[in-house]
């Protein structure tokens, strides 16, 4: 089963729907069992996501990796408590965590109690015992997830227009070592040119591609379908249950916990560190050898160790994945 902790889910959705579907969801935000968007919050990015990891095969549109999944809704001020309640409450039902959220590039690190949990579950939690396996997005800034040096400032864009990071540069959440950071590739195995990087990157998977700092500039690949929002919250896509051109990061990290819950289906005896690893291991070595649109460096190559900072250790194979856990069930 896969929990996705974000802001809202149309649970009327009909790619939504099937015996055994749903799991256990919650909402943070009002504290019921009823993780709906709300037009007034703008809770429309928890759907699309969703549909990424667990849309139900059902003839009608789009298919996700998984089956059951475990809606969590929440507010995305949370302050350190709170997290560590919704991951306490989530790890002890979820396999595998999906988290498409993160801080812009700036020095955040993670209270030592908030680490100590999410070391935890990585290594125990879950109804197995055996560790979650939790992912968490990149980001969509072209920014290093850590760079404590950072002499010469990083540009990105907000909400306010373009902004620039000067001093230290640490992303809390993605760096935690029990983690899979998920980057994004394009559809044409490239490095969408938004995607965060570095050493701390554990795989990438394919999502659309747009330029980090000119939203008018066209860069090629195209975007993802996925569930969207319609009954409730707001919609990508006006009068639609779709939406073709989804993306980002948060895209490409649903998809990674898909795959991380298949694996498991495979293979139930695996520890989370082992669904971590067999994904890094199976995963195919894209190469980009073009070079950043903004800064005109290139990380799109592997050192000795097999690691790229734009793609980790590669995207995600769902299908070697399985074959090595099967592999390993039954060697």
């Amino acid at each position: 089963m896969v929990a996705l902790i974000d802001d809202g889910f149309d649970l009327t959705h009909p790619d939504f729907q099937g015996q055994g579907k749903v799991v256990f969801p919650k909402d943070y935000v009002d504290g019921d069992t009823n993780p709906f968007p709300e037009t007034s919050h703008g809770d429309y990015h928890g759907t699309p996501c969703a549909g990424g990891a667990i849309a139900e095969s059902n003839g009608r549109s789009v298919v996700g990796v998984a089956c059951a999944f475990m809606p969590d809704r929440f507010p995305l001020s949370a302050d350190d408590d709170t997290l560590i309640t919704i991951f306490e409450e989530v790890g002890r039902n979820a396999d595998v965590v999906s988290c498409s959220w993160g801080p812009p590039p700036a020095y955040a690190p993670i209270p030592t109690a908030f680490a100590d949990t999410l070391t935890r579950l990585a290594q125990t939690g879950g109804p197995r015992g055996k560790g979650c396996v939790i992912c968490f997005a990149a980001g969509n800034y072209n920014a290093p997830l850590k760079d404590l040096s950072n002499p010469g400032g990083v540009v990105w864009r907000g909400e306010q227009g373009l902004r620039t990071t000067q001093g230290p540069i640490l992303n809390g959440l993605a760096t935690h070592p029990g983690v899979i950071a998920a980057a994004a590739s394009t559809s044409l195995n490239r490095h969408a040119a938004y995607s965060n990087w570095g050493a701390e990157v554990a795989v990438c998977a394919p999502s659309n591609n747009f330029h980090p700092l000119d939203p008018n500039q066209f860069v090629p690949g195209r975007g993802i379908w996925t569930t969207d929002n319609e009954a409730y919250g707001q919609s990508f896509t006006a009068h639609s249950r779709y939406i073709g051109r989804f993306g980002g990061t948060s895209s490409a990290t649903p998809l990674v916990a898909g795959i991380a819950a298949l694996v498991l289906s495979a293979n139930s005896s695996l520890t989370a560190a082992q669904v971590k690893d067999i994904l890094q291991t199976t995963a195919d070595k894209i190469v980009d050898n073009n070079s950043d649109i903004v800064t005109g460096a290139n990380r799109g190559s592997y050192n000795a160790q097999g690691h790229s900072d734009w793609f980790g250790y590669g995207k995600v194979n769902a299908s070697a994945a399985v074959r090595e856990a099967n592999r390993q069930l039954n060697p």
